[in-house]
């Protein structure tokens, strides 16, 4: 913020910029510096929950609980805590103004609660009521956007859990069918006791080992789990969580693919096959952890090295 103030203050008494004096007279705002701070504390959980979508690893069964919990945290800053707790949170009544805390009792976060009842934010008490009066709108424009965006009641959503490894095995949830009855597509009536007795059976079995890995590689793992004939001990169960896992939880990864083949399809190779641009990509995402000089090249890359990959 003070370097902000010198920067302007530069550019509006040496260059004479009117913008920058127009900015300068805001930053010197103390009402500003108290927004900055309430913005400082609220900004970071939308930030976390952008994150969440912008993973490339499987992340659809936390999001619930992601959402979930970022939500009940706006809500906890201007709602009552007893109606809070007894009230579901896909029904709380978010702008319902009796269901509020009085305007003074508003959380607004530390730096900005320590300036006002230290009394060294320089405002008068209308300044001191509009201010919260703008972090309240703030909070309750906030929250509708959630509950615009995600589908808190809906059970498919909470179901997704049993992907996390760590629900798994702690035995929480005894059967698997409210979630398999939701994609007959995946699973037909008449599997869905087999299916059952599968993750009945998961839930007995001695999983430390696969305690650090993530829901993607813990269910590859669980697919290769043998019986003594060599058949599959889970081969239901794989199948149906390998299938959910392949629902996108966010568009992030898309469009960076679309972002890679755009940076590939220049005007000097705008001419570029699917199939090329389908190994460069291969390509790319082959080096993402390694270097051109640190790549291992095995006999199966080898073996590929015919005059059939060039075509015709």
């Amino acid at each position: 913020m003070p370097a902000l103030i010198s920067f302007f203050k530069k550019a509006a008494t040496e260059d004479r910029v009117l913008a920058a004096e127009a900015i300068l007279e805001k930053l010197s705002n103390p009402s500003t510096k108290l927004y900055r701070e309430f913005l400082e504390y609220v900004l970071p959980s939308f930030t976390n929950l952008n994150k969440e979508m912008q993973s490339e690893e499987t992340r659809i069964h936390l999001l619930h609980e992601k959402v979930s919990g970022t939500l009940k945290c706006i809500l906890e800053c201007y709602t009552k805590q007893d109606y809070l707790e007894a009230t579901p949170l896909s029904d709380v009544q978010y702008k319902d103004p009796a269901k509020f805390l009085p305007l003074e009792e508003i959380y607004l976060g530390a730096k900005p609660t320590a300036a006002l009842s230290g009394g060294t934010h320089g405002l008068n008490d209308d300044q001191i009521h509009n201010f919260r009066l703008w972090c309240l709108e703030f909070f309750i424009e906030a929250a509708r956007q959630i509950y615009l965006r995600f589908p808190l009641k809906s059970h498919q959503m909470k179901n997704l859990r049993v992907l996390d490894p760590k629900v798994v095995m702690g035995k929480t949830i005894p059967s698997i069918a409210p979630l398999a009855v939701s994609f007959p597509l995946i699973v037909r009536e008449n599997e869905v006791n087999e299916l059952d007795r599968e993750w009945r059976l998961l839930h007995n079995m001695d999983l430390s080992e696969h305690a650090g890995l993530t829901a993607s590689q813990f269910w590859h793992a669980i697919s290769q789990m043998r019986r003594g004939d060599g058949s599959q001990e889970f081969p239901l169960l794989s199948a149906f969580m390998k299938n959910i896992l392949c629902l996108p939880h966010s568009s992030a990864a898309v469009e960076r693919v679309f972002s890679q083949v755009n940076l590939l399809k220049t005007k000097q190779r705008n001419r570029l096959s699917t199939d090329a641009l389908c190994g460069l990509l291969h390509a790319k995402r082959t080096f993402t952890d390694s270097s051109c000089y640190t790549f291992q090249i095995t006999p199966s890359h080898l073996k590929r090295m015919k005059k059939e990959m060039y075509g015709d």
